[in-house]
């Protein structure tokens, strides 16, 4: 059940074929439905790689003692947009990077 605290704040504007668009000219999307793996690691195929990572976090059912029932985040998609465009810029070009992408799956309840 989502509840209705901050409108559309909690579903991203963008269809996934734009949100995919944009995570391969950008390095980072946020997405509001299942990330692709196999879209993703196509997407970052390069034989000048030598791997493929990919991350998925996951939220506990307790913190402590107390039962987790959801969470939700909350956030303005074009400033996360913007700050996970320059960290991906920002990573690739310290690590000497050949190719990095972040998808945030920016709703998710449990």
């Amino acid at each position: 059940m989502t509840d209705n605290v901050h409108g559309q704040s909690m579903t991203i504007k963008r269809s996934v074929d734009e949100v995919y668009e944009i995570a391969a000219r950008d390095g980072f999307a946020l997405l509001d439905t299942a990330i692709d793996e196999n879209r993703l690691k196509a997407m970052l195929e390069d034989d000048g790689a030598g791997a493929f990572v990919c991350f998925e976090g996951r939220v506990r059912n307790h913190n402590n003692a107390t039962q987790v029932e959801r969470l939700t985040y909350y956030g303005y998609e074009d400033l996360a947009l913007n700050q996970g465009r320059a960290i991906i810029a920002e990573a690739k070009e310290r690590f000497e990077i050949l190719h990095a992408v972040a998808i945030h799956l920016s709703l998710i309840h449990i």
